[in-house]
């Protein structure tokens, strides 16, 4: 009887208990529901962290994206000017090239000359000499 009522007795597996059998099934049943609780917060946790990646990765291109998108824009904002330059270096080029030509083709016109008056003294020579 002292056992009995200090709460002293024995489950289905023979082992010692102190609570009655009513505490000891409500104890173990609210451990039961804590450990189903606490896997289902692992598993949420679980879930949480690999959306988290995927947003993450997510993000991350779009940022590229973006990054490559203002790249785009700024190239095409700065083609106008390229182009400007270009045109001028090209024209540049050709004005260079215009003034080899005249100053060859003047060296030509001289050379010409030259051949004409070396002609001309050539014929004077051999009708002097004849």
């Amino acid at each position: 009887m002292a056992s009995e009522d200090r709460g002293i007795t024995f489950d289905e597996m023979y082992r010692i208990r102190v609570f009655d059998p009513d505490k000891q099934r409500q104890t173990k049943e609210l451990q039961e529901a804590c450990e189903s609780f606490t896997s289902k917060i692992s598993e949420l946790d679980k879930v949480v962290r690999g959306l988290l990646e995927q947003i993450g990765a997510q993000a991350q291109k779009i940022e590229n994206e973006k990054l490559r998108a203002m790249g785009q824009r700024l190239k095409a904002t700065m083609e106008p000017d390229v182009r400007k330059r270009k045109l001028g270096e090209q024209a540049a080029v050709l004005a260079e090239k215009q003034q080899e030509l005249d100053d060859i083709g003047r060296e030509y016109e001289s050379l010409l000359k030259v051949r004409h008056e070396q002609e001309l003294m050539i014929a004077k020579i051999t009708d002097a000499g004849s």
